[in-house]
């Protein structure tokens, strides 16, 4: 390869990494919330919840897998919003979810589909939507 072809292909490569570095960068800049405030439009987003809620346990089959999730402590002004719940493993990979479904109150359960195994099951996303 001659000096020229190589250069040619340096200055290729730098232009890619560059350029995906660039487009890496716009994109979390667009992502990550600078004022750590959800908005919608121009009007902010209240919690219902300020001091969040409890998992009281899971309900399992016979096989050790989480077929539903009991929650309790949950505020009353969140009785009509859309509760979803994610099971994640160690690393994040979703293997379990449920919902949405409509808070009635409290205490609740919500049935999990995907029937993740309770020994990989690391982390509870749970997430209220409205009322």
């Amino acid at each position: 390869m001659t000096a020229i072809r190589r250069r040619r292909w340096i200055f290729v490569g730098t232009l890619v990494l560059g350029t995906s570095a660039l487009t890496y960068a716009a994109v979390n800049a667009a992502l990550l919330p600078s004022t750590g405030h959800v908005t919608a439009g121009a009007e902010s987003v209240t919690k219902c919840d300020n001091n969040g809620f409890v998992i009281d346990g899971f309900t399992l089959n016979g096989s050790g897998q989480i077929t539903q999730i009991a929650l309790s402590d949950i505020d009353a002004t969140c009785v009509g919003g859309q509760l979803t719940v994610d099971l994640t493993r160690a690393d994040e990979v979703s293997i379990g979810n449920g919902g949405p479904v409509t808070v009635t109150g409290s205490p609740m359960s919500v049935a999990i589909t995907g029937l993740p195994d309770a020994t990989l099951v690391k982390h509870e996303v749970v997430i209220i939507v409205g009322p």
